[in-house]
């Protein structure tokens, strides 16, 4: 019973600080990791896509053409983000407008596919459902990224300074009101919503 809580405290220390050497290392390389993981995401769509098309059992020959084409749309997907800014989002302060930029970015870098591989050999290869697909899981997956990291850096704010924080309480109805948590909670200010 002793030695199960030490090894369950072992891994939770673990895990711990595991996150906080990544979460230092996206800060440190923020943008090179925004890409690698827009890239990664947009990958993975792309794939999970054509496996609901295909109702998981992809046909050899799209199998062929998914792997042929899946760096260009990668290409397509990161430049149409850079061109929209998400690569300099700071996923804690996401918000309607970012989300907003990752839907035209989404919707510039589908067009962007669909025109090329309809002027390319690949025309008629790759069904549309795939590339419509694709983009609405990539869009969403992203919103997702966004929303875990900012809930997780809330909760890790919340829980690390519960003690050396100072509890606030707010009184007011007006829009201040609802502005001031949103700050209270992002920011490293010393004070914790009550």
């Amino acid at each position: 019973s002793v030695r199960n809580s030490t090894i369950e405290i072992f891994v939770r220390e673990c895990m711990r600080r595991a996150a906080l050497t990544a979460a230092q290392l996206i800060t440190r390389h923020h943008r090179a990791a925004t890409v690698l993981l827009y890239a990664a995401i947009t990958s993975f769509a792309y794939a999970l896509a054509y496996q609901i098309t295909f109702g998981f059992r992809i046909p050899t020959a799209q199998m062929q053409v998914m792997v042929s084409t899946v760096l260009l749309l990668v290409v397509l997907r990161v430049a149409s983000f850079a061109s929209f800014r998400l690569d300099r989002t700071t996923w804690r302060f996401a918000s309607t407008g970012d989300v907003l930029r990752l839907a035209g970015a989404t919707l510039l870098g589908m067009l962007a596919f669909m025109a090329l591989s309809q002027a390319s050999s690949l025309h008629g290869q790759i069904p549309r459902v795939v590339i419509l697909l694709e983009a609405g899981l990539t869009a969403n997956l992203t919103a997702a990224v966004w929303l875990f990291y900012r809930l997780g850096y809330e909760y890790e704010r919340t829980h690390r300074e519960g003690n050396e924080s100072k509890g606030v309480l707010i009184v007011g109805a007006d829009e201040a009101r609802h502005l001031l948590p949103r700050v209270i909670q992002r920011s490293a200010c010393g004070y914790r919503l009550v």
